[in-house]
């Protein structure tokens, strides 16, 4: 991970550059991908499955790659799985609710 901060106007900003050491074949991603490079977080309740997130994530990755014209290389996905106890909608827990 490289990360860079300088001051402008008297206040400190920060500039975080983020990547990943290419795992086998693999290419490295050139300074262009790294700026093109999007992060995409996926908040969901538990409970998908190991193959259902990797399919998610090759279409996600594939639909963000032509659309914003980068390498599927420079795609990066977050899952987060919320149990329903702790996400509410309208003043609600979702665990309140049946499933």
């Amino acid at each position: 991970m490289l990360q860079a901060a300088f001051v402008s106007n008297g206040s400190l900003k920060a500039l975080g550059l983020w990547f990943h050491l290419p795992q086998q074949n693999l290419p490295l991603l050139t300074i262009q991908e790294l700026f093109n490079m999007p992060l995409i977080h996926v908040t969901l309740f538990e409970g998908r499955s190991v193959e259902q997130k990797r399919d998610f994530a090759e279409q996600i990755t594939k639909v963000a790659s032509d659309t914003l014209q980068c390498s599927p290389d420079s795609v990066d996905v977050i899952f987060e799985d919320v149990k329903r106890s702790d996400w509410a909608t309208a003043g609600r827990l979702h665990s309140d609710n049946p499933a």
